[in-house]
């Protein structure tokens, strides 16, 4: 039998060395975006909505009825920063309710956010990149017919319609519809959606106008985006009360109508879409309807007419009213979890920022919300 002898190397015993923990740094808390889904307009946000009843903590009169979005993100100073247009001025303020900059610019439409600048298109046709800490105009397109609404993201750029009826855009495209648009635009990256006063919808992007569908009545305001259709509300006509048609913007059957919806009266905003399509009426309800089939999953009772597009964060939904009272309604039941009394119609879509919320009346104040 034959042994095979291993042979050992003798090392010195290893030194063990304790390295230090490391330090993790908390991640910066999420900027709270007015639209997560950027020209979409579908109403919804990120910000987590109000848990509880709110109360008028600040506010001031900037003049004329606030009719156009606030819009405010968490950003800036004061816990977020929000600007409104009145009287064809740019106003920025805090989340706290401290006054900044006014920028005197003939603004139209809503403002459109960056974190840097605040793009808001003018009377004379121009759209303009607002500094957000100074208010100085950094740059502006050239002028032409008045601008109508917000811009919208589109084609890695901008885009914006005219009182003339054009499509107009950062990249360098146009596209000339020769209809009067009504009300704010909507955009899912590649194309532009706005409606018109003759009664219709409308899709345009860099190739041309792509397609126009008839609505059951003039529009009242623009439409709303989901991922597969755009949602309009349109007015009263003959007799026949106004609703809400769903109108499919992908597909073979892009461009046609894929149901409608009648309400009570007629609506008096734009409605808004997340897990249901929202729909804000004179007749003093929100109606909630189920986006395929337009069926009504529930109703939501006020005392007076439902002016604003619902802005949903979380499962709730905050409608300003012509009664002078801001309501919160649940989104899956449309139970009335509160409203507030503010002296004046709400006329303007709310802004949440962190744990409270800044609305526009039509007697041209804006007001801060706070727990």
């Amino acid at each position: 039998m034959i042994w095979f002898l291993a042979c050992v190397k003798n090392e010195p015993p290893r030194e063990i060395v304790a390295l230090p923990a490391a330090v993790e740094e908390a991640p910066p808390p999420p900027v709270v975006r007015p639209d997560p889904l950027p020209g979409w307009r579908s109403g919804f946000t990120s910000a987590p909505a109000l848990g509880q009843r709110v109360a008028e903590a600040w506010g001031f009169t900037l003049g004329g009825p606030i009719t156009e979005p606030i819009a405010g993100d968490t950003l800036g100073p004061g816990g977020g920063q929000a600007f409104a247009v009145a009287d064809g001025r740019l106003v920025a303020f805090t989340a706290d309710g401290k006054r900044g900059w006014e920028a005197r610019i003939d603004a139209r439409g809503g403002p459109y956010l960056l974190d840097t600048s605040v793009i808001v298109g003018s009377g004379d046709g121009r759209v303009h990149w607002v500094d957000r800490a100074t208010g100085k105009d950094s740059s502006a397109t050239d002028p032409g017919s008045a601008v109508v609404g917000r811009v919208v993201p589109v084609d890695g750029g901008f885009a914006w319609v005219t009182a003339g009826g054009q499509v107009s855009s950062t990249a360098g495209w146009s596209v000339p519809a020769s209809v009067v648009p009504s009300g704010r635009a909507a955009a899912d990256g590649a194309t532009v959606y706005f409606a018109s006063t003759d009664g219709k919808l409308h899709a345009a992007g860099p190739k041309g106008l792509a397609w126009s569908c008839p609505l059951p009545a003039p529009p009242v305001d623009g439409p709303a985006l989901d991922a597969e259709r755009a949602y309009v509300s349109y007015g009263a006509r003959g007799g026949e009360p106004g609703g809400v048609v769903a109108i499919w913007r992908v597909g073979a059957d892009a461009g046609k109508e894929a149901w409608r919806f009648q309400t009570g009266f007629a609506p008096e905003a734009a409605p808004a879409v997340h897990e249901a399509v929202y729909v804000p009426d004179k007749d003093g309800t929100v109606y909630a309807l189920d986006p395929v089939s337009g069926s009504q999953l529930w109703t939501a009772e006020g005392y007076g007419e439902f002016l604003t597009q619902p802005v949903i964060a979380g499962k709730t939904l905050y409608v300003g009213n012509g009664d002078g009272a801001l309501y919160a309604i649940d989104s899956f039941d449309g139970g009335i979890d509160w409203k507030l009394q503010l002296g004046a119609p709400v006329t303007a879509e709310p802004a949440l920022l962190g744990d409270g919320m800044v609305v526009g009346l039509a007697n041209g104040r804006v007001v801060g919300l706070r727990p």
